[in-house]
């Protein structure tokens, strides 16, 4: 068997992993947003903000702090401390 032929077969496997592991990314994203919203009581978020591994989101008792549509990259710092106020809308945020 040549090599095209391998490549030709697993095509559709490649399109199911892709699709699956999109799945799986986005699962976990929204099961972040709901630890958080439980974790936060000051913190607003929404589920279409998505959130990537190793990020720390901190929002103390007197501060307010908003999510809207968010991208938040791997290993971003995000921190709202005592009467702070952080709002991002619509915004991608990476730790580079």
């Amino acid at each position: 068997m040549s090599n095209t032929k391998i490549t030709f077969f697993l095509i559709p496997f490649r399109k199911v992993y892709r699709k699956s592991f999109d799945f799986v990314s986005r699962f976990v994203s929204i099961m972040r947003v709901l630890h958080l919203k439980i974790k936060y009581p000051t913190l607003s978020i929404n589920f279409g903000t998505k959130i990537g591994r190793n990020c720390q989101i901190i929002s103390t008792d007197n501060s307010k702090m908003v999510l809207k549509n968010a991208v938040i990259a791997n290993c971003v710092i995000l921190r709202a401390d005592n009467g702070g106020n952080l709002q991002i809308d619509n915004s991608s945020m990476s730790s580079f």
